[in-house]
């Protein structure tokens, strides 16, 4: 068994960790890089909110047990990654791309 700190450094409480963003609005984000080198490219986009890869979300889906088996770690880890979204595109000069950020 672990035991996973219910209290985070700055005396956080975990079951309390969400009142730390001050804003939970989508935004979103265009981006552009020029003089790139025409051609065909792959973008990749990996992303964190609470559907994909929040592992906060998932441990408070264990209603935030402090003594968790490594299994239960394991599982956390696994479950944990990024959503990737990959988009192929005809670049010439410049990149150009829009994306919404989640919170």
């Amino acid at each position: 068994m672990m035991s996973l700190p219910l209290i985070l450094p700055g005396n956080i409480q975990v079951r309390k960790q969400f009142l730390l963003f001050d804003d939970a609005q989508m935004l979103d984000l265009g981006v552009r890089i020029r003089h790139v080198r025409n051609g065909k490219y792959l973008v990749k986009i990996r992303s964190l909110c609470e559907e994909h890869g929040s592992v906060q979300n998932e441990w408070g889906e264990m209603d935030y047990l402090e003594n968790l088996s490594e299994q239960d770690i394991r599982y956390l880890k696994d479950i944990s990654t990024p959503k990737i979204t990959i988009t192929e595109c005809m670049i010439k000069k410049t990149l150009e791309m829009n994306t919404v950020l989640r919170p």
